[in-house]
C-alpha cells in the first residue's frame, strides 16, 4: 500500500510541470515594464548594490529595447530610492531618482503596494514582470525555530507572510514573477499565488548571495524575439550555468537549482493530488513533518491555505 503512494506522490511530482494548458501563448509584446523589489535591509544588504550595479551592466548598448526597468532599493546603508535605468546616447547607462522615500519597512504590504502602484501608473506597457528580491523561506515547518516561516522579504527582522504577499500583489497583471530568494518555488507558495502571474521562476532550494546573474539576464528580459516562456527559460538556464561555472576552491561546481512554473497549471495539480491523496491521512500523518512539500496535501484536501 505504501510502495503504492509513494510511488503516486514520485509521478504527480514529475509531471507537474508538464500538464501546462494548451492555450495558444499572447503574442510577444512590443514593449515591457519590469520592477525588480529589493527589500535588502538585511544580513545580504551588500548583494543588493552589487546587483544594482550589475543590472546597470546589463541595461548598456540598448538591451532594454525600449523597455522600463525600475528598481526599488532599501538597504542597510541608504533610505529607499525607487531607480529608473536609464540608457544614454552613446549605450551607457545610470540610474535616474523616480522617488525617494524616509525610511520605511519594504516587508511591509502598504509599502510594495505603493511602489507597484506607482509603477503601474507612471509606466503603462503591453507586459509587466516582477523580480522579489530578498531572504524567503517559502514553507518551511513552524518547528524549525532558527526560522521565519511561511515569509518572504527582510526588513530589520520583519517579514512579509506568503498569503500577505498574496493579498499584497495585483492579479491580472504580471505576466511573470522572478523570486531572487531562497526556496520561493515550493509548490505551496506557488499555488498561493497562482492567480498573481503567468509564470513563477525561482529557486526550490538556497540562492547563494550573489543572487541571480543580472548581467547576463537583462538583455533576454527585454528580448523582442522570444515570448513570455521562451524568455523565462533562457533566464532560468543562464542562472542555472552561471553557478555551475563556478568554483570553489580549485575543484567544485557551485551548485543551483531553479523551477519554471506554469500556474495555469495548478489547478489541475491541485485536483490531482486530491485523487492521488484521498483516503491516505494516516499515511500523511507519519510521515516527516519537516518534508514542506508534502504539506500542500492537506492545503489541496481541506481547500485552504496553511496558516
Amino acid at each position: 500500500m505504501r510502495k503504492g503512494f509513494f510511488l503516486s506522490i514520485i509521478l504527480f511530482l514529475l509531471i507537474l510541470c508538464v500538464g501546462c494548458n494548451n492555450e495558444k501563448e499572447p503574442a510577444i509584446p512590443s514593449d515591457r515594464t519590469v520592477l525588480i523589489y529589493m527589500s535588502a535591509e538585511n544580513s545580504i544588504s551588500n548583494y543588493s548594490h552589487q546587483n544594482l550595479k550589475s543590472i546597470l551592466e546589463g541595461a548598456k548598448n540598448n538591451n532594454l529595447n525600449g523597455g522600463n526597468l525600475l528598481v526599488y532599493i532599501d538597504s542597510r546603508q541608504t533610505t529607499p530610492y525607487l531607480y529608473k535605468i536609464k540608457q544614454n546616447s552613446n549605450g551607457t547607462t545610470e540610474t535616474e531618482v523616480i522617488e525617494q522615500y524616509e525610511e520605511q519597512n519594504s516587508a511591509d504590504p502598504t509599502v510594495m503596494s505603493s511602489v507597484i502602484n506607482t509603477v503601474l501608473r507612471k509606466y503603462p506597457s503591453a507586459s509587466y514582470g516582477l523580480f522579489l528580491w530578498s531572504h524567503g523561506t517559502a514553507w518551511l515547518p513552524g518547528d524549525l525555530s532558527d526560522y521565519t516561516t511561511r515569509a518572504f522579504g527582510e526588513d530589520s527582522g520583519k517579514h512579509m507572510e506568503i498569503n500577505t504577499l498574496k493579498e499584497t500583489l495585483p492579479s491580472g497583471i504580471f505576466d511573470f514573477i522572478i523570486f531572487d530568494a531562497c526556496y520561493m518555488a515550493s509548490v505551496e507558495v506557488t499555488y498561493a499565488l497562482k492567480e498573481k502571474a503567468d509564470y513563477i521562476l525561482a529557486s526550490p532550494t538556497e540562492v547563494l548571495g550573489n543572487g541571480m546573474p543580472y548581467e547576463e539576464i537583462i538583455q533576454p528580459l527585454f528580448a523582442t524575439n522570444l515570448s513570455v516562456s521562451e524568455m523565462l527559460e533562457k533566464i532560468g538556464r543562464l542562472f542555472f550555468t552561471f553557478y555551475k561555472e563556478q568554483k570553489k576552491g580549485n575543484y567544485y561546481p557551485i551548485s543551483a537549482s531553479i523551477s519554471l512554473v506554469d500556474t495555469h497549471a495548478l489547478d489541475a495539480l491541485a485536483t490531482a493530488c486530491k485523487t492521488i491523496l484521498s483516503g491516505e491521512f494516516e499515511t500523511m500523518y507519519e510521515l516527516p513533518k519537516k518534508i514542506s512539500s508534502l504539506w500542500i496535501t492537506l492545503n489541496i484536501i481541506h481547500g485552504c491555505y496553511m496558516i
